[in-house]
């Protein structure tokens, strides 16, 4: 290396340090503000194209808790087709649906899984009680090879403060408009 060269390169160091050791106010939370699961990568905001989507999801049935999954029953005759958005980056996927549902998560050739995490203090009519939960989603399946077409299972886990849990399933079919 030339000095002027070996010169920039101590200044960018300093410079650098600076920056990251000065115990400013740009300092990293102590602890995590959401849960990250290792194995699926989140895609900053904005990267990749999104594309639009039309999904037909079929309510397959409910699990748990009986005073509360009356509420289910409604929810699940809602109208099935709607509006998808998914946005892809490498490896990541996001999805997007009709219904508030943020789904990130990872694609391996054509199979992708994505989770979603929603600790809203939501509350749900069980019975007489008014119960408050959280809501853990997971969206698996496959891309068509020419990448119009998708097929998966959606899964949703309600964990209400009482201990019991309401699980959702639906079925997944979507084709890119």
């Amino acid at each position: 290396m030339t000095n002027p060269t070996i010169a920039i390169v101590i200044i960018l160091l300093v410079s650098n340090c600076m920056v990251g050791c000065s115990g400013g106010s740009s300092r990293l939370p102590a602890s995590p503000t959401s849960a990250a699961s290792p194995t699926i990568p989140s895609p900053g905001p904005g990267t990749g194209v999104q594309e639009r989507w039309k999904l037909a999801r079929t309510f397959t049935g409910h699990t748990g808790s009986e005073g509360c999954t009356l509420a289910f029953d409604a929810i699940g005759r809602m109208a099935p087709d709607s509006e998808l958005l998914i946005q892809r980056s490498g490896a990541s996927i996001r999805f997007f649906t009709a219904d508030h549902n943020n789904y990130v998560g990872a694609v391996a050739g054509n199979e992708f899984v994505a989770t979603e995490v929603e600790d809203f203090g939501s509350t749900l009519q069980c019975g007489e009680d008014r119960v408050r939960f959280r809501t853990e989603a997971r969206v698996s399946g496959r891309l068509s090879s020419d990448g119009i077409a998708l097929i998966g299972e959606e899964t949703s886990v309600f964990f209400l403060q009482s201990g019991k849990t309401i699980t959702r399933h639906w079925d997944w079919q979507a084709k890119r408009d």
